[in-house]
């Protein structure tokens, strides 16, 4: 965001801010979007017809998904149209989750004595726009719908928070999952070194130390998972050897 590939908001970014992220790299100048490589239209117009195996592909299919997330939107494509298999929604199990139509009843092998049959039943919409509804399923009997209860987790360990204000104490700032940790206790660190980095959002964020000193402990090793502002790193000030 900061090298502008997602473009520039009216103003700027705070100059600060974007040579702190951006550690000396030059940001793109322009629009983004004419550094990208041109799509030829008509030739994925074709490649797409044939993976799909359609006459005809129209404009919104073209250009909505396919050249963003091609692999997706022809396994997406291909299943709506039957060519592959997927989630059958006749199937009684799924009943529970698709809305079947007044009076509607299904069965799970068709043909087969010991089949299972189910039928739903769908009231009138209130005022709210809720519509109440009724699912039987039979083998012959009453199938007991209750699930298992779930299980127990243990409760996350809480962590040490970092005093505000104190220099010494290197803080998370999302929450997130520390995926690497480049220090140890007793490594002297200079100011710009990578400490840790930590994963959030399918996007991973490196701390890095804002100043001098020497790792006095690591709070939250690789593989923890933290919360914002919970302590990762305390550092103390450099000695003369």
């Amino acid at each position: 965001m900061m090298r502008g590939e997602l473009g520039v908001p009216p103003g700027g970014f705070p100059p600060a801010l974007r040579a702190k992220v951006l550690k000396g790299e030059a940001p793109l100048a322009g629009r983004p979007g004419a550094l990208m490589p041109g799509v030829d239209i008509e030739a994925a117009r074709r490649r797409l017809a044939e993976e799909l195996g359609r006459a005809e592909i129209d404009d919104e299919d073209l250009c909505a998904g396919y050249p963003m997330y091609p692999k997706v939107f022809v396994d997406y494509a291909a299943q709506a149209s039957g060519l592959r298999p997927g989630p059958d929604p006749a199937h009684p199990r799924l009943l529970l989750w698709h809305a079947a139509r007044r009076g509607d009843r299904r069965r799970d092998r068709p043909g087969q004595d010991v089949s299972s049959s189910a039928s739903q039943a769908v009231g009138e919409t209130d005022d709210a726009g809720r519509c109440p509804g009724l699912l039987r399923a039979e083998r012959p009997a009453p199938r007991d719908p209750r699930a298992r209860p779930p299980r127990r987790r243990r409760a996350a360990p809480q962590r040490r928070k970092a005093e505000e204000g104190n220099p010494a104490h290197v803080a998370a700032p999302m929450p997130g999952l520390v995926t690497c940790v480049a220090v140890s206790p007793g490594r002297k660190v200079r100011t710009g070194d990578l400490l840790l980095t930590i994963e959030a959002m399918k996007m991973e964020t490196a701390l890095h130390a804002e100043r001098d000193g020497v790792v006095a402990a690591v709070h939250a090793p690789p593989g923890s998972q933290v919360d914002a502002k919970d302590l990762l790193i305390a550092l103390a000030d450099a000695t003369a050897d």
